[in-house]
């Protein structure tokens, strides 16, 4: 939410709220991530930097950290939790601790960055700028697999199994 709280609803039985956690912060949420075969969701107030990790079992924040100023997408599998920047930096994070383990710079395309998704999936790394897809091999040392140059603004970049 624009105050800080995570909601939770089953679309199934409405869209009134069945739990929420506080996280002390009074600055929105701007990213989320919750995957379904994972006790954990992570979010991140970009305005205020604040990370956190939240325990779904008990809707309760179970670690946070506040170095993420201007996070601009969030990510994770079962093993690597990831964070990008509009610059083209994303860190690979410990998911217990949120400490950066590593630093990748991604590199920048000549045009403005407006927005930077980021997806990890089985075998890739994707990441979006304005108007480019980048799929890079998964790893602490990614390589390019291909450039999808778009006219249209990518925003998100979802997953599709």
């Amino acid at each position: 939410t624009f105050t800080g709280k995570i909601l939770e609803a089953d679309v199934r039985v409405g869209l009134e709220t069945q739990r929420k956690v506080e996280t002390g912060s009074r600055n929105p949420i701007t990213c989320l991530q919750s995957r379904p075969d994972s006790f954990y969701l992570y979010a991140v107030s970009a305005e205020s930097g604040n990370f956190f990790c939240v325990d779904k079992r008990k809707m309760e924040v179970v670690q946070q950290c506040s170095k993420f100023r201007h996070c601009m997408s969030i990510d994770f599998d079962s093993e690597t939790l990831v964070a990008s920047w509009k610059n083209g930096t994303v860190k690979y994070l410990n998911p217990q601790t949120l400490e950066t383990e590593y630093t990748w710079n991604c590199p920048a395309p000549s045009e403005m960055r407006s927005v930077n998704p980021l997806r990890l999936s089985k075998g890739a790394f994707i990441y979006g700028n304005s108007y480019e897809l980048l799929i890079y091999t998964p790893g602490r040392n990614p390589k390019l697999l291909g450039k999808f140059p778009t006219n249209e603004m990518i925003i998100s970049v979802s997953e599709f199994k």
